[in-house]
């Protein structure tokens, strides 16, 4: 057996293009909204608590400087949680998905589908109520390697779902 190992012109390789991403259902900012007025709620009630009980009562200006935190820290997740969803999205391909997100790290998963081991289709109350699901990507890799793309709409998610499946157990008998 003759060993060879050719160079291979990088310009000739496959590659991702960034217009083909489709984009996370535009209706998933209500829910986003819902999370974040749920964790104002939680965070304001417990320095209400706090301010009550008196239980940071021996430096006065700790109480405030709590809420000014809390109110800082909301309003960045009022402004980035929309933000960096706005930045999801994911591309079906013949062989693979790839899903992208981030702001200010940006990262693009490639999950091909002979390595999913198994998928699952997930909602919490919330999303539930809103009709949005969850495809959870289960790999070989472990769980560094799976992918999770949320604010699918649920018919969307259980075809992804089927799709890759077939997909996966086609390819693997390849």
């Amino acid at each position: 057996m003759i060993f060879s190992n050719t160079s291979i012109d990088v310009s000739q390789l496959p590659t991702v293009h960034q217009d083909d991403f489709t984009q996370l259902a535009a209706g998933y900012q209500k829910v986003i909204f819902i999370k974040n007025a749920i964790l104002s709620f939680i965070f304001l009630a417990i320095w209400l608590v706090l301010y009550f009980t008196d239980a940071l009562s021996e430096n006065g200006y700790t109480i405030w400087l709590i809420l000014i935190g809390i109110i800082l820290f909301l309003g960045f997740l009022f402004w980035f949680r929309p933000k960096a969803f706005s930045r999801k999205g994911y591309q079906l391909r013949e062989y693979d998905i790839v899903f992208k997100e981030g702001i200010w790290w940006q990262e693009e998963t490639v999950i091909p589908f002979v390595r999913v081991q198994h998928s699952e289709v997930s909602q919490g109350p919330i999303t539930r109520f809103f009709g949005f699901s969850k495809l959870k990507l289960y790999t070989a890799g472990g769980s560094k390697s799976d992918l999770s793309i949320p604010a699918l709409d649920t018919q969307t998610a259980r075809r992804l779902e089927n799709f890759v499946t077939q997909k996966a157990g086609r390819d693997a008998e390849n």
